[in-house]
């Protein structure tokens, strides 16, 4: 049974110069080894948001409480974009400075828990969700392994599609499921994927809900 199907993409829900200028400056900063956070991740997105795209400051709601998880909040909220919400999770997975291995399957999940939580949030008119993903080599090696059943995701092409089946958290660990929050069914766009530099990947997935896989 195919876990993952591939469908061809649609049209994009934000301009692709966004995208394409974030990833040039996530370049400049690693390339410059700039010390950089998840927030640092945010804030660069955000001022690409306001220079290139019609947003203004006050657009911005960050950590906001999520409408349907209780003690849950979500990275950012946008009211109006073109008669549409916006919410958006963001996720930088870095290596440990110790050199130790990461706990890569909780990692994992968690990463699926953000978009877990995209679905569950209640947008009250046409809406987009966004998971924003940048990781080092680490996880990028774990992620491509075959073995560990998570290629198809990590390698979408911009503008291809996955369906994610509930088949796909039965083949998972007990560590990954529980970092999950629990099985769901989504469709997933990417938005782009970029390499970067010292073994650094970006991708931006466009998550929609789906029934009946």
């Amino acid at each position: 049974m195919c876990i993952m199907e591939r469908n061809p993409g649609d049209a994009h829900a934000i301009p692709d110069h966004i995208y394409e200028r974030f990833a040039e400056l996530l370049k400049v900063r690693i390339e410059k080894g700039v010390f950089t956070t998840e927030d640092s991740v945010r804030y660069t997105f955000f001022a690409v948001l306001l220079d290139k795209g019609q947003f203004k400051p006050e657009d911005f709601v960050l950590e906001l409480p999520h409408n349907r998880i209780t003690g849950a909040e979500v990275d950012t909220f946008i009211s109006d974009y073109e008669k549409q919400q916006i919410v958006i999770e963001f996720k930088y997975h870095r290596s440990i400075p110790s050199g130790k291995n990461s706990p890569r399957p909780n990692k994992t999940g968690q990463l699926f828990n953000d978009i877990r939580r995209l679905l569950e949030f209640r947008l009250e008119k046409q809406g987009i969700r966004l998971l924003v993903y940048l990781t080092d080599s680490e996880m990028s090696a774990y992620m491509k392994k075959e073995s560990n059943g998570l290629k198809e995701f990590f390698d979408m092409e911009k503008s291809e599609e996955i369906n994610l089946s509930l088949t796909f958290f039965n083949e998972r660990c007990k560590t990954f499921c529980d970092a999950a929050g629990g099985s769901f069914s989504a469709k997933l766009r990417c938005e782009l994927n970029n390499k970067l530099p010292k073994g650094h990947d970006l991708r931006i997935y466009q998550v929609f809900p789906h029934t009946g896989i």
